[in-house]
């Protein structure tokens, strides 16, 4: 076998390897709106730690973002308003950074856009709250 393709083989393992290391948690996250879409969609923070959040609102339309303890219905309605732990209303064009304290009990929690038809286009996505240290 041919030195470099060895050495190919060899560095295919490796990344794989390290690709499937699970991602740290983090207490600073970035999000940015656009396209109907929250990117990234998932984050990974400590339980019961202050989390900074950095939002950017690049459409023309005002947004939020809704941590809820469950997923929430389609439309946002009245009956999601009791999962709501946090909320942050963001201006079209805005840029915004905030702290809010990651809920203590660890699991899946959704974020969601509640503006009228924003959840229903996919403005969704994901907070994973694991044990502080992991």
């Amino acid at each position: 076998m041919p030195k470099y393709l060895l050495c190919l083989v060899l560095c295919a393992v490796l990344l794989g390897a390290c690709s499937a290391q699970p991602r740290k948690a983090v207490t600073a996250i970035a999000v940015v709106i656009n396209n109907d879409r929250f990117t990234p969609s998932e984050w990974r923070v400590p339980g019961g730690q202050m989390i900074t959040l950095k939002i950017s609102n690049e459409t023309t339309q005002e947004h939020e973002w809704v941590l809820l303890t469950d997923p929430p219905t389609e439309p946002f309605s009245a009956d999601d308003e009791a999962k709501v732990v946090y909320r942050l209303g963001i201006a079209a064009g805005e840029t915004r950074t905030v702290t809010f304290q990651a809920p203590a009990a660890p699991g899946e929690y959704s974020a969601a856009c509640s503006k009228p038809g924003h959840l229903e286009k996919g403005e969704v996505g994901k907070l994973l709250v694991v044990q502080p240290g992991y």
